[in-house]
C-alpha cells in the first residue's frame, strides 16, 4: 500500500495495481506452473501505458520506488509472451481457488487504499476463526478487494460459517470507510446489507430510478426492492 501511494503521489498514473496474497499466489502456482515465488508474502502488478517515451521513463521511476519501499524483487516480463504470462496468472486466481473445494465465492469489497492493509487482516482474522480457506487478489490501485472463498456450500456449518465471516467483512469494511460492493453491485446476498451502507432517501431514489425503467416490475422482480403490492 505504501509503495503503490508513493507511485500515484509521484505522478505516475498506472492503467493498472492488482494484487495477491501469499494462498493466492501458491494456489495460482500449483495450477498454473507459472514460476512465482510462494514464499513471498504478495504480489503486486503494475501496467503503465502510454507514450514510449513516457512509459520508459514511469517504469525507472516506479521500479526505484517499489525497491525503496521493500520489494523483495521486481521483475519486468522481457517479451509480450512474459507479459501475457504474468496477467494470465492473475485472471487464473478464481480458477485456481475453485479447485480446492466444491464450491469458490469470490466478493468486492471496497475501503480507502490507506486502510487496504488493515482490511486485509481483517478478512484473513475472520477466515481463520471460521475455519474457512480463502484466497485474496483485487485492485489495489482502488482498495478493491476480492476475498475468494472456497467451502462446501452442501455442508450446513461451513455454509454458515461462510454467511457469518461474509457479515464481518461486511462491518469491517464500513468501519474502515469502505462500503460492500464496488463493482459487481447488490444481489440476494448483499441485499440485506444494503441499508447499512444507503439511508432510506438513497434507497427511495433507487427505487424510483428502478419504476421508471421497470414500471411493471417484470425485471428481476423483487429481487431486491419488493413490489408495492405487497
Amino acid at each position: 500500500v505504501s509503495a503503490v501511494n508513493k507511485i500515484t503521489s509521484d505522478g505516475i498514473t498506472p492503467s493498472a495495481i492488482e494484487f495477491m496474497d501469499k494462498n493466492a499466489i501458491v494456489t495460482v502456482e500449483e495450477f498454473m506452473h507459472c514460476k512465482f515465488k510462494t514464499t513471498y508474502e504478495c504480489l503486486i502488478i503494475t501496467e503503465i501505458d502510454g507514450d514510449n517515451r513516457l512509459v520508459d521513463s514511469q517504469i525507472e521511476r516506479t521500479l526505484l520506488i517499489l525497491e525503496k519501499n521493500g520489494a523483495a524483487k521486481v521483475y519486468v516480463p522481457p517479451s509480450d509472451y512474459d507479459y501475457e504470462r504474468v496477467w494470465q496468472a492473475r485472471r487464473a486466481s478464481y480458477s485456481a481457488a475453485s479447485r480446492l473445494a466444491p464450491d469458490v465465492i469470490s466478493d468486492d469489497i471496497i475501503v480507502p487504499r490507506k486502510n487496504l492493509a488493515e482490511m486485509v487482516e481483517k478478512c484473513n482474522e475472520i477466515s481463520k476463526k471460521y475455519n474457512l480457506r480463502m484466497c485474496l487478489a483485487g485492485h489495489i490501485g482502488d482498495g478493491n478487494l476480492h476475498p475468494q472463498i472456497v467451502l462446501n456450500s452442501d455442508n450446513e456449518v461451513e455454509f454458515q460459517n461462510y454467511m457469518n465471516a461474509k457479515a464481518e467483512m461486511y462491518s469491517c469494511a464500513i468501519k474502515l470507510g469502505g462500503t460492500i460492493s464496488a463493482e459487481h453491485g447488490i444481489g440476494l446476498e448483499k441485499r440485506a446489507y444494503l441499508s447499512k451502507v444507503a439511508d432510506d432517501g438513497a434507497i427511495n431514489y433507487m427505487k424510483a430510478v428502478k419504476k421508471v425503467f421497470d414500471p411493471n416490475n417484470i425485471l428481476n422482480p423483487d429481487k431486491i426492492f419488493k413490489s408495492d403490492k405487497e
